[in-house]
């Protein structure tokens, strides 16, 4: 047996997870299984956390490329594998991987997903989150204040320097690659169930 792989692409804070949790929820979590980009950040372990701290991590550089098709390509083609556990408080991968299950539909969510040419062949259907730049940092704020131990002025630093400059730079220009574009600031349980039909359809 063959999985199915679907991106959600989008801007940081945009509603990628949330959709993709969605998705997952609507089809059933013995049909579908959602994969975090973050989850191939690259770990260096090798620098001290002030270090780790300053980089990029909205580059496509920050992510380990090779780990990241190899993992897809196994799960393409039903295949089981470990994925790596990404911290965000310590910018670190975790010791122990997580085993994803090759299910019927696996949901591929994260900013620069098309950012990697050789991934775009593995997707059979592909969702852009469309969300205007105000609520995405609104929610960028909130989000990491509360999740991530961040406080407003660091995130609101790492926004402007980084995160908005690598969206316009890598994800944007890449919306009409995708097989459709999805409203990020509101949407019912109607149109994700939708949504899935379309995919399930391709």
């Amino acid at each position: 047996m063959t999985s199915k792989l679907v991106a959600i692409i989008g801007g940081s804070a945009s509603g990628k997870t949330t959709l993709a949790n969605q998705l997952q929820s609507v089809a059933g979590c013995d049909r579908a299984v959602v994969l975090s980009l973050d989850s191939f950040y690259r770990s260096n372990s090798d620098k001290s956390l002030e270090e780790r701290a300053a980089i990029n991590y909205d580059h496509p550089d920050a992510f380990d490329s090779e780990l990241l098709l190899s993992t897809l390509t196994s799960l393409h083609s039903g295949k089981s594998v470990g994925v790596p556990v990404y911290d965000y408080t310590t910018h670190s991968r975790r010791e122990q991987n997580e085993i994803c299950e090759a299910l019927e539909i696996i949901i591929v969510e994260g900013i620069l997903v098309f950012a990697f040419p050789d991934l775009l062949p593995l997707f059979a259907y592909s969702v852009f989150v469309d969300t205007s730049e105000t609520v995405r940092l609104e929610r960028r704020i909130q989000r990491d204040i509360r999740e991530r131990g961040r406080t407003k002025e660091s995130v609101l630093s790492q926004w402007q320097e980084s995160v908005q400059p690598m969206y316009n730079r890598y994800c944007r220009p890449l919306c009409n690659k995708a097989s459709e574009v999805f409203p990020g600031e509101q949407w019912s349980i109607e149109d994700v169930t939708a949504l899935l039909k379309r995919i399930i359809a391709r």
